[in-house]
């Protein structure tokens, strides 16, 4: 294997789930999402993110090239946003959603076609990644993305007594249980969920009412 093309998850994406052509069409695209924090200035504690995309069907040796290189979102600083970077991502996604449904463009040839994106995969360090794709960091009870693994925080001598501490403690001879993609998409409806009943109660603790009632 010496590339993504070898891979079995660019021959899953090779037709979609009723068996037509995906990306075996000429004009179906797939994309590789970047996140990543630079410090702009030397000397400086200041650090601003950036969101790029790159076109994963075209050559290894050119994808990566700042002519095929997409800026597509700046996180700005002063320091690295902790937790998700979702605000960021929305608009991002949206339009990945419209590119998966299909748009019509002008070929090379003045002809009017269909094209189709999709992303395939995102590159990124292990914070940026975790913040990328919804996982918690590693300080988290199970921050492993690949499986179940529970750790426990280690605790330190306080003078009188032991405390608890962020630091993980999560050396094991074993691997938890793997997680899988229906795990992970049903972990993120119920976060979701959970995200929207939070925000009715805060809506009615504000308006001493309950959210969605009527007089």
């Amino acid at each position: 294997m010496e590339d993504i093309w070898d891979g079995a998850l660019w021959k899953e994406f090779e037709t979609d789930e009723n068996g037509q052509p995906l990306l075996s069409e000429v004009y179906n695209f797939a994309l590789m999402l970047g996140v990543d924090w630079f410090k702009p200035h030397h000397h400086s504690e200041y650090s601003v993110g950036g969101i790029f995309m790159s076109v994963l069907n075209l050559p290894r040796d050119h994808r990566m090239l700042h002519r095929w290189t997409m800026l597509v979102g700046i996180i700005p600083g002063p320091s690295e946003p902790h937790g998700n970077i979702n605000s960021f991502l929305k608009p991002i996604v949206d339009d990945l959603l419209h590119l998966w449904d299909g748009t019509n463009m002008e070929n090379s040839e003045g002809e009017n076609v269909k094209a189709r994106a999709m992303l395939l995969m995102v590159s990124a360090d292990l914070p940026a990644s975790r913040k990328a794709t919804q996982f918690l960091s590693h300080h988290a009870n199970k921050g492993c993305h690949i499986c179940l693994f529970e750790g426990e925080r280690e605790r330190v001598w306080d003078g009188d007594r032991y405390v608890l501490t962020e630091r993980m403690s999560n050396l094991t001879e074993t691997l938890g249980e793997p997680r899988t993609k229906d795990q992970v998409i049903d972990q993120g409806q119920q976060y979701q969920q959970a995200l929207l009943l939070s925000k009715a109660r805060a809506y009615s603790c504000r308006q001493n009412s309950k959210a969605g009632s009527s007089l």
